[in-house]
């Protein structure tokens, strides 16, 4: 990885003794120049953001959510971007709305 990630290289969380920390640099280009904003208006579908301040790129969250042409929902809630991963309260808290959400949706 660019930059030493605590979720990567903690035993704890994530990190994989067999993995050697790396990433195919290759993807990065299309990775940072993919753009879900612009698709959000063709997705009509009930659609749930669950999101914080601290987690990746927050203002493209918003901008997508704003941007989607169906019923939409917005938890924003607390937690860095790796803490939905594997930290509670957030992992709760995101699956339970997620839950909520499919059983409201789905049926």
């Amino acid at each position: 990885m660019p930059y030493d990630i605590d979720f990567y290289l903690n035993p704890a969380r994530g990190n994989v003794p067999a993995w050697p920390n790396r990433f195919a640099v290759m993807s990065w280009a299309d990775w940072l120049t993919y753009d879900a904003i612009a698709l959000a208006p063709r997705i009509d579908r009930p659609t749930l953001l669950v999101h914080s301040e601290d987690a990746a790129i927050p203002e493209g969250a918003r901008r997508f959510h704003a941007g989607l042409a169906g019923p939409k929902d917005f938890l924003w809630t607390q937690g860095t971007q790796f803490d939905f991963y594997d930290s509670e309260p957030q992992v709760t808290i995101a699956v339970d709305t997620v839950a909520a959400h499919f059983a409201r949706t789905l049926s």
